[in-house]
Protein backbone atom coordinates (compact mmCIF):
# COMPACT_ATOMS: atom_id res chain seq x y z
CA UNK A 1 0.00 0.00 0.00
CA UNK A 2 2.71 2.26 0.67
CA UNK A 3 4.43 1.68 -2.39
CA UNK A 4 1.14 2.67 -4.34
CA UNK A 5 0.31 5.74 -2.24
CA UNK A 6 4.47 6.70 -3.18
CA UNK A 7 4.15 6.48 -6.35
CA UNK A 8 2.49 9.72 -7.87
CA UNK A 9 5.26 12.09 -5.46
CA UNK A 10 7.90 10.02 -6.62
CA UNK A 11 6.78 10.04 -10.29
CA UNK A 12 6.23 13.83 -10.01
CA UNK A 13 9.82 14.85 -8.51
CA UNK A 14 11.55 12.50 -10.77
CA UNK A 15 9.48 14.41 -13.96
CA UNK A 16 10.96 17.38 -11.92
CA UNK A 17 14.54 15.82 -11.54
CA UNK A 18 14.20 15.12 -15.27
CA UNK A 19 13.46 18.81 -16.07
CA UNK A 20 16.60 20.19 -14.09
CA UNK A 21 19.00 17.81 -15.67
CA UNK A 22 17.46 18.73 -19.12
CA UNK A 23 18.46 22.69 -17.98
CA UNK A 24 21.47 21.97 -16.27
CA UNK A 25 23.25 18.92 -17.48
CA UNK A 26 26.46 19.13 -15.45
CA UNK A 27 24.60 20.01 -11.84
CA UNK A 28 23.17 16.49 -10.49
CA UNK A 29 22.85 18.19 -7.14
CA UNK A 30 20.15 19.85 -5.29
CA UNK A 31 21.85 22.49 -4.01
CA UNK A 32 23.67 23.60 -7.25
CA UNK A 33 19.90 23.83 -8.74
CA UNK A 34 19.20 25.52 -5.97
CA UNK A 35 22.08 27.97 -6.33
CA UNK A 36 21.46 28.65 -10.05
CA UNK A 37 17.50 28.99 -9.97
CA UNK A 38 17.01 30.41 -6.54
CA UNK A 39 20.35 32.26 -5.49
CA UNK A 40 23.27 32.11 -4.01
CA UNK A 41 22.28 32.18 -0.14
CA UNK A 42 19.87 29.66 -0.48
CA UNK A 43 22.43 27.18 -2.57
CA UNK A 44 24.48 27.52 0.45
CA UNK A 45 21.51 26.82 2.87
CA UNK A 46 20.52 23.85 0.75
CA UNK A 47 24.24 22.88 0.93
CA UNK A 48 24.39 22.33 4.61
CA UNK A 49 20.94 20.77 4.65
CA UNK A 50 22.37 18.15 2.85
CA UNK A 51 25.84 17.85 4.37
CA UNK A 52 23.82 17.15 7.85
CA UNK A 53 21.41 14.86 6.51
CA UNK A 54 24.61 12.63 4.95
CA UNK A 55 26.45 13.13 8.11
CA UNK A 56 23.25 12.14 10.42
CA UNK A 57 22.84 9.07 8.27
CA UNK A 58 26.03 7.86 9.09
CA UNK A 59 24.61 5.93 12.04
CA UNK A 60 21.83 4.02 10.92
CA UNK A 61 24.13 3.09 8.31
CA UNK A 62 27.44 2.20 9.95
CA UNK A 63 26.02 0.21 13.60
CA UNK A 64 23.87 -2.42 11.76
CA UNK A 65 26.76 -2.83 9.87
CA UNK A 66 29.51 -2.83 13.04
CA UNK A 67 26.21 -5.12 14.31
CA UNK A 68 26.87 -7.63 11.24
CA UNK A 69 30.61 -7.99 11.29
CA UNK A 70 30.68 -9.04 15.28
CA UNK A 71 27.85 -11.33 14.51
CA UNK A 72 29.66 -13.32 11.54
CA UNK A 73 33.20 -12.73 13.79
CA UNK A 74 31.09 -14.86 16.66
CA UNK A 75 29.71 -17.32 14.21
CA UNK A 76 33.50 -18.21 12.39
CA UNK A 77 34.57 -18.23 16.56
CA UNK A 78 36.86 -15.14 15.75
CA UNK A 79 35.41 -13.72 18.76
CA UNK A 80 33.63 -15.44 21.42
CA UNK A 81 29.49 -14.67 22.85
CA UNK A 82 30.33 -11.70 25.02
CA UNK A 83 31.44 -9.78 21.77
CA UNK A 84 27.85 -9.40 20.70
CA UNK A 85 26.90 -7.12 23.78
CA UNK A 86 30.22 -5.41 23.38
CA UNK A 87 29.52 -1.23 23.14
CA UNK A 88 33.03 -0.46 22.72
CA UNK A 89 33.90 -3.08 20.17
CA UNK A 90 31.05 -2.16 18.42
CA UNK A 91 32.24 1.07 18.14
CA UNK A 92 35.77 0.56 17.22
CA UNK A 93 34.30 -1.99 14.58
CA UNK A 94 31.90 0.82 13.41
CA UNK A 95 34.52 3.13 13.42
CA UNK A 96 36.79 0.62 11.18
CA UNK A 97 33.76 0.57 8.41
CA UNK A 98 33.70 4.53 8.24
CA UNK A 99 37.52 4.87 7.79
CA UNK A 100 37.71 2.48 5.09
CA UNK A 101 34.73 4.27 3.31
CA UNK A 102 36.78 7.22 3.71
CA UNK A 103 40.30 5.52 2.69
CA UNK A 104 38.11 4.00 -0.34
CA UNK A 105 36.39 6.87 -1.46
CA UNK A 106 39.69 9.71 -1.03
CA UNK A 107 41.12 7.17 -3.91
CA UNK A 108 38.01 8.54 -6.41
CA UNK A 109 35.24 7.03 -8.54
CA UNK A 110 37.16 4.11 -10.40
CA UNK A 111 38.75 2.52 -7.31
CA UNK A 112 34.85 2.92 -5.53
CA UNK A 113 33.48 1.17 -8.24
CA UNK A 114 36.17 -1.82 -8.63
CA UNK A 115 35.57 -2.08 -4.49
CA UNK A 116 32.24 -2.26 -4.83
CA UNK A 117 32.23 -4.53 -7.67
CA UNK A 118 34.13 -7.17 -5.44
CA UNK A 119 31.19 -6.68 -2.86
CA UNK A 120 28.46 -7.53 -5.34
CA UNK A 121 30.38 -10.19 -6.70
CA UNK A 122 31.54 -11.67 -2.84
Amino acid sequence: MGVILLFIPFLISSLVFRSLNKHYPNAGASYHWGLRIIGRTFGGFQAWVVTLAYLFSIPPIVIPAGEYTIDFLVSIKLLGLKALNNTLLLFFISSFWIFLAILILILGTKPTAKFTEIFFRG
